[in-house]
């Protein structure tokens, strides 16, 4: 596969894995609107507890959309066509697919994950 055909295909994972996320942010948005405010103290803490667990989700949804506009800069500004970041081996598509930030191949964020439990 030439280079820029694989730089197409991952443009267009990262811009497909950008409109899903972008969906379910806006839904979790929509779901945090504010509605009734009436009832007793326990129905009030139970709307509260609910409403900061949404906002935890609604806040990791934000980071994963971050971190695909960054790929997505990476690919568009900076050439990056899907090349491990340690070995330098191109990742394949379907990792790419399963985990668009990804910037490591299979091996090498293995190793990583077991330098980390190594030092915990």
């Amino acid at each position: 596969m030439e280079n820029s055909d694989r730089v197409r295909q991952i443009k267009t994972i990262l811009l497909q894995a950008l409109a899903q996320e972008g969906n379910k942010n806006k839904k979790l948005a929509d779901s945090l609107a504010f509605g009734e405010k009436s009832g007793d103290i326990a129905d009030m803490a139970t709307r509260e507890k609910d409403a900061f667990e949404k906002i935890g989700e609604f806040q990791r949804q934000q980071e994963k959309i971050n971190s695909l506009h960054l790929a997505l800069l990476r690919v568009t500004e900076g050439g990056w066509n899907g090349e491990c970041g340690e070995c330098g081996e191109k990742i394949p598509l379907k990792r790419i697919e399963s985990y668009p930030t990804s910037d490591l191949c299979v091996g090498c964020q293995s190793l990583k994950e077991e330098k980390e439990k190594g030092r915990k």
